[in-house]
């Protein structure tokens, strides 16, 4: 047991020697800060949207699809053809349009005979592509005046680029959703989970991309299923579904596609050989939380992992256990631990381990667009006219609606009916409530996890969450085959974490609601109560009793101090000596 974490903690030593600052709590393995950087153009984007006027959606849909602030880019149109091969990555120098030093890489392969070579700026050093004048960055750009660079051994002299604007972007909020068919649909791993869901929903593989270009001309989708009828819009309903439609649902789905081709690029049982698969991986994370949520994660930031922190206040599921309405998110919480143990399985070869972490992760990333599709539902209930609402409604809906058709069309189309854009809005909140409910099992959430819709003190009356029994066996057994350990439910229900998360991701399924924090100790050891018949007794000493169930019986003050105890969930014991 000992060396299993000492392997584990040596593989994250080494592997987070290379690491880049961190992307909320998590340590990369490689540098994917250009890749963070997608946020940089929603939050410009968002902004020509919110002039809510035709000349800001024009300039919305230049910088959604021509992007400026991620893998920014200039074609050189040199004076000679290349008499050697350029291969992808080599550095070269030169001068930049304020006269410092350029220092740049080959975008990609080029040949002998070309005449053309991309080179790639360092993230944040040039940015134009298609942002307006008042948000480009220059003094990084190469000179576009006739001059040369070097990759130490050869001179290349140029006379383009002429101008700023030839500096172009190779990553766009566009490309998340048309690069879906060919990397997540017909890719030698393909399909995957999640792309896979979506397409058989919408029957669109660029869905994303329809969904936005619709909205920006107030036009209709052609979806198989789901569509929607922007003419029903003005320029506020329309901002929301573009702005939430491309953070929330694009982006989220593009960064599941990155975990997923991560444990697909995974060289199984070949620790320390896994460097472009883990690379992958920390794309994933930096697409998912974005740069603007910062070293620690927060609310502030474009992407889903802000969608979370912002839920969490709405529901009631803030905190490690979600039962607070401040503080860091329990989706957010789970999926920090669960983005760096993933890293960790890649690197020491463990594909298996990583492939379990994304169908965690997946389990969560979907919470925050049902707690957002339920708190427009409940105020729609009573706002049915309210446009603002109903387009944020229809787009939280637009990202969960895939997910909950693969276990129940019948729910999927409740909730679609109820939340779709329409020129004649009835939303039934408890409608919609109950279709949710009716699929939690199957999507391996529960009740707790998805909370109750509040005002930030308490739960609105018809808004308060279902409740989760647990009904784990205590004494089933979770085996963990690979380090060959077997416990109990009630020894993985007193286990600290990170472990426990980790023996449920790496176990055989044998204690799912402890897994999922239903069957749990939440007990203190020296906390004691009254007995009937005098005296005290701590949650300890009735937690040893083999007649505990008796003692709480014939003492309801046990119940309320030492609930798990009489629930038999406590073992103030270490669960297995190290």
């Amino acid at each position: 047991m000992l060396k299993y974490y000492v392997s584990i903690a040596l593989t994250a030593l080494i592997g987070h020697g290379l690491a880049s600052d961190p992307m909320a709590n998590y340590r990369s393995f490689t540098d994917v800060k250009d890749q963070s950087y997608w946020d940089y153009d929603q939050a410009i984007m968002e902004t020509s949207l919110y002039k809510k006027n035709d000349a800001g959606f024009a300039e919305a849909k230049a910088i959604y699809e021509g992007g400026g602030n991620s893998l920014s880019y200039v074609t050189l149109t040199l004076d000679s053809a290349l008499t050697e091969v350029v291969a992808e990555g080599t550095e070269f120098s030169g001068k930049t349009f304020s006269g410092t030093i350029f220092i740049g890489y080959a975008y990609e392969d080029a040949a002998v005979g070309d005449t053309a070579l991309k080179l790639k700026y360092k993230p944040g050093k040039c940015q134009v592509g298609a942002l307006l004048d008042i948000d480009i960055v220059t003094d990084g750009c190469l000179n576009f005046f006739p001059d040369s660079v070097t990759d130490g051994t050869n001179t290349y002299s140029y006379t383009l680029p002429a101008a700023t604007r030839d500096n172009k972007n190779g990553r766009t909020i566009k490309q998340f959703s048309t690069e879906v068919e060919d990397d997540m649909l017909n890719c030698k791993a393909c399909p995957e989970v999640n792309a896979a869901w979506f397409m058989d929903y919408y029957q669109k593989p660029d869905f994303g991309d329809r969904w936005v270009q619709a909205a920006l001309v107030g036009g209709t989708t052609d979806f198989g299923n789901g569509n929607a009828d922007f003419g029903q819009y003005g320029f506020e309903g329309k901002l929301e579904v573009i702005k939430k439609g491309t953070a929330y649902v694009t982006l989220l789905l593009y960064a599941m596609h990155k975990f997923e081709a991560a444990v697909a690029a995974c060289k199984d049982g070949l620790p320390f050989t896994n460097d472009d698969a883990a690379h992958i991986w920390d794309e994933g994370v930096a697409f998912y939380v974005g740069s603007k949520a910062g070293k620690a994660g927060e609310p502030e930031g474009k992407g889903p992992y802000a969608l979370g922190e912002k839920r969490c206040k709405n529901f009631r599921t803030c905190g490690i256990d979600a039962t607070d309405f401040e503080g860091k998110s329990q989706v957010n919480y789970k999926l920090e631990i669960l983005f760096q143990d993933g890293l960790d399985e890649i690197l020491a070869g463990n594909c298996a381990g990583a492939d379990a972490d994304v169908k965690l992760i997946t389990e969560q990333v979907y919470i925050p667009l049902i707690q957002g599709t339920l708190r427009y539902a409940n105020k729609l209930e009573d706002e049915p006219e309210n446009e603002k609402g109903q387009a944020e409604g229809a787009v939280f809906a637009s990202g969960i609606l895939p997910r909950v058709a693969a276990v129940s069309t019948s729910a999927a189309n409740i909730i679609y009916e109820n939340m779709k854009v329409s020129s004649d809005p009835k939303t039934d909140f408890t409608a919609v409530k109950e279709a949710f409910e009716s699929v939690y099992a199957d999507l391996n959430i529960d009740c707790e996890m998805v909370g109750g819709y509040g005002d930030g003190s308490s739960y609105y009356p018809n808004a308060v969450p279902c409740v989760t029994e647990c009904t784990d066996n205590r004494d089933a057994s979770l085996t963990v085959a690979t380090i060959g350990l077997s416990m109990t439910c009630l020894q993985l229900a007193n286990m600290k974490e990170p472990f426990k998360s980790d023996f449920c991701a790496k176990g055989n399924g044998a204690c799912p609601l402890t897994c999922a924090g239903k069957c749990k100790c939440t007990d203190g050891k020296k906390t004691k109560f009254n007995k009937k018949k005098g005296g005290k007794m701590s949650c300890f000493a009735l937690s040893k009793k083999k007649n505990y169930k008796n003692i709480c019986k014939n003492n309801p003050n046990a119940k309320v101090k030492c609930a798990s105890s009489c629930k038999g969930w406590c073992k103030f014991t270490k669960p297995f000596a190290v």
